[in-house]
């Protein structure tokens, strides 16, 4: 743009001649000052030429306005539709109508941003003439003269810049928005999208954050702090400058009582009012591995912007009060891990992080800013002496730890010097609190280094109710539950049994628990695989041996029945996108799954033999309320439901008298299935009330030895059993339904054989309809099957040949 070069005043040449007219000194001024106005009214037209050709293109975006669709948060709802996470760069609650709008606090912008709101055209003369004597005698910008209407416009249409294009803009927009839309409409617009700190927009948004209540319900004082923070949100809010909000909204208050919104007795009784706004305390996303499936599904479906600014209503399966029952289940069994494999250390330790410190007020940042009993937190340990530790939580409690305490023997050690050193940043869960004497008593907790997953799903939909992919979210977003592939072990047999079942066998088939070896004629290797206890049964039901996870008979019935038709089995049932090779170890787990998967397996079984797809989320809204996508259960006949039933029975067996007997003494039924791999290295349980199926992993990222005898019943059980117990506790008593046409009769234990007094182990066994045994045990018949056990008693396999732990 070509710039005109400033007029440069030639001084006048004065001549004394005779005669002259005295007046040609004020005629010569008058041309001056009419060059003066000249040039003052060319500059004032190509300014106000400039704006309008700026403008001219902007105002058609006015009527934008009617259309204006700001940033909104997408929301997650619970499987009851309650809030349990949003998605936003911007948190906004707008409302509709004016009329929603609580008269108090409109009032109160009003007086503080624009007393002559309902009386402008959108600019205000007086107030910018106003401001501008304001400023000069100032020698600054001490005073804004922009209308509610010209905040607006600042605000949607252009930048925060302080220039003067930018003001001329704004008016001309502000005088745009006043043609096409009423006060009414106008102020609606401004209320829903002012800037009122920390990612906030618009008051109803505020009021919740500030206040946790609609705006509706805001008093005097609650309303005047809102309508003060305007001017500089950052700068007056209550949560990081105390004084200077109260102090604004003092002022706020000042103004409603001088324009007679308040009475004098209300303002004087306000300005007594302390701030009272609610704790927004740092805490972290409930059910983070299953909210990182949500995002990831919708920002490869919708996108990322709208997903952050979309306003989209994501109604999800997630059952919040059985999510938070499973971090807890799972947290504390490998915490119980931990201590058996030994102390891990500390988290960290101050002193060699930070160099010298005063211990007695160093903050650790991880210290919430409030505590409650049953909370995990880090704590700061301040001196260390042979029989006793000194902690430090935050700046008002301490605690000891004592050698005496038998809780802590897992610790193996007669001096804590040898576990602790001062500064250390260790874990601990609070027990008890004494607020009056700064005490706290509280449960040292280990650090796990192995990790886990459970996952739990409504049988009956697919719904899943519960997602945790790991120990911590903070220490590893990589969710186990549907990213780890491991092998399922001894949790793989059911599928062979079931495929025994189809082929006409029953669980009182007997079948030999005995040393196989089988030959690889391509690697040109012999494979012998053992069972846990390096011991030899004999002839067993299929019933007792599933019980006790007999490897060499799963290995047996596979090969029986036939590895294609196990393979066939598993993908009808849920493993279709699997690799299995047919390879008769299969018959042992030594395929890779992920716990989502196999625990979409069992929950075949307790859904009457149908198949389902398990999901995440019931239905997606528009920010219009226009379904987007919605989600229903979809399912298909895998097995039979008498197959399916025959299958709960023989699991339910496993609790009562197998390898998962810890969880015995339920009250309720259920059903289920340890699995164990080669040399300890994954753990399984999963198993399945009428109600629930779930399934638990425990091991290492990097597949290694948990230790001898961690077992799926002593390492992956607890978890499953901690959760069932506190999930069933408010459920109405259910049982497993048998079809009409299954067969129930009591039977031996060990024959398989119609239950005598002569056979005092029995159990009620279910059949398909003509394949009930039609012969009654004796001591004769108990006596052969004892006979066959003895022949392998004192025969034991080394631990080394030992291919599955279970």
């Amino acid at each position: 743009m070509n710039r005109r070069r400033p007029y440069k005043r030639k001084k006048p040449v004065q001549r004394k001649t005779k005669g002259q007219p005295s007046g040609s000194r004020h005629g010569s001024l008058f041309r001056w000052f009419a060059a003066f106005i000249w040039i003052l009214s060319v500059g004032i037209g190509v300014v106000i030429g400039w704006s309008l050709t700026t403008v001219e293109g902007m105002a058609e975006r006015v009527r934008e306005l009617e259309t204006l669709r700001p940033s909104l948060a997408s929301v997650v709802y619970d499987m009851n539709d309650e809030i349990i996470h949003e998605f936003a760069v911007q948190k906004r609650i707008p409302v509709e109508a004016y009329e929603e709008i609580p008269e108090l606090l409109r009032n109160a912008i009003i007086v503080t941003e624009d007393e002559y709101f309902f009386r402008h055209p959108g600019i205000n003369p007086v107030a910018i003439l106003r401001a501008l004597y304001r400023n000069i005698r100032a020698g600054r910008a001490v005073q804004g003269a922009s209308t509610i209407t010209q905040q607006l416009a600042r605000m949607v249409f252009l930048t925060p810049e302080k220039r003067l294009q930018r003001k001329i803009k704004e008016a001309f927009l502000a005088l745009q928005i006043e043609k096409l839309f009423t006060k009414e409409e106008i102020f609606t617009y401004y209320y829903n999208n002012v800037y009122l700190g920390h990612g906030i927009y618009g008051f109803e948004a505020a009021s919740h954050y500030y206040f946790g209540k609609s705006a509706k319900l805001l008093r005097v004082e609650e309303a005047a702090l809102l309508a003060g923070l305007i001017q500089r949100p950052e700068a007056y809010t209550p949560y990081r400058n105390p004084d200077l909000a109260v102090k604004r909204r003092n002022y706020v208050l000042k103004r409603m009582y001088h324009e007679h919104v308040i009475d004098k007795k209300t303002y004087e009784n306000a300005r007594r009012q302390p701030i009272r706004i609610i704790d927004h305390e740092e805490r972290s996303v409930m059910a983070p591995y299953f909210i990182e499936e949500v995002r990831k599904y919708i920002e490869r479906k919708y996108g990322s912007d709208v997903l952050y600014h979309g306003g989209l209503k994501i109604y999800t399966t997630l059952d919040t009060r059985a999510q938070a029952i499973a971090e807890r289940s799972l947290k504390d069994a490998l915490y119980a891990l931990t201590r058996r494999q030994g102390w891990p250390g500390a988290i960290y330790n101050v002193l060699a992080k930070e160099g010298k410190v005063d211990l007695t007020t160093y903050h650790l940042k991880e210290w919430p800013r409030r505590v409650h009993i049953g909370d995990e937190v880090p704590v700061l340990v301040t001196d260390v002496s042979r029989n006793s530790v000194v902690y430090r939580l935050g700046e008002n409690f301490t605690g000891r730890f004592i050698r005496k305490d038998r809780s802590l023997r897992w610790l193996r050690t007669s001096d804590f010097r040898r576990r602790f050193k001062v500064g250390d940043v260790i874990l601990v869960r609070l027990k008890e609190l004494d607020r009056e004497e700064g005490r706290v008593i509280a449960e040292l907790l280990p650090i796990p280094r192995a990790e886990g997953a459970f996952v739990a799903l409504d049988p009956l939909t697919g719904e899943i109710r519960v997602m945790v992919g790991g120990y911590s979210f903070e220490r590893s977003k990589y969710n186990r539950v549907t990213q780890a592939k491991r092998q399922p072990g001894s949790a793989f047999k059911p599928i062979v049994w079931l495929t025994a079942l189809k082929e006409g066998y029953t669980l009182s088939t007997l079948i030999e628990d005995a040393p196989i070896e089988l030959e690889d004629p391509v690697m040109k290797t012999t494979w012998a695989p053992g069972n846990f206890d390096n011991r030899f049964l004999g002839l067993v039901t299929l019933q007792r041996a599933l019980e006790l996870s007999r490897n060499t008979v799963a290995v047996r019935l596979a090969l029986q029945v036939g590895l294609r038709k196990v393979i066939e089995t598993a993908k009808r049932l849920g493993l279709d996108r699997v690799e299995i090779p047919p390879y008769p170890s299969i018959a042992l787990g030594t395929i890779e799954v992920t716990p989502l998967q196999m625990t979409s397996v069992y929950a075949v079984f307790a859904n009457g033999g149908l198949r389902i797809r398990p999901y995440f989320i019931r239905r997606i809204e528009d920010r219009y309320g226009r379904v987007l996508e919605s989600q229903v259960p979809e399912t298909h006949e895998a097995i039979s439901p008498e197959l399916a039933y025959i299958m709960t029975a023989a699991l339910e067996g496993v609790i009562r008298r197998g390898t998962a007997y810890a969880a015995h003494d339920l009250p309720f039924e259920a059903a289920g299935k340890t699995g164990t791999t080669d040399n300890f290295t994954d753990t399984w349980f999963i198993g399945y009330t009428p109600l629930i199926t779930a399934g638990v992993w425990i091991g290492f990222d990097e597949p290694r030895r948990l230790g001898k005898n961690e077992t799926g019943g002593h390492t992956a059980l607890p978890a499953w059993k901690s959760f069932i117990e506190a999930y069933m506790s408010d459920k109405p008593e259910v049982h497993f339904q048998p079809p009409s046409n299954v067969v129930i009769i009591p039977v031996d234990l060990d024959t398989g054989l119609r239950a005598t007094p002569e056979c005092p182990r029995t159990v009620l066994q279910a059949y398909l309809p003509g394949t009930e045994p039609v012969e009654y045990c004796s001591r004769l018949k108990h006596a052969q099957i004892m006979a066959s056990r003895a022949q392998y008693e004192g025969l034991v396999i080394p631990d080394e040949d030992d291919e599955h732990s279970e």
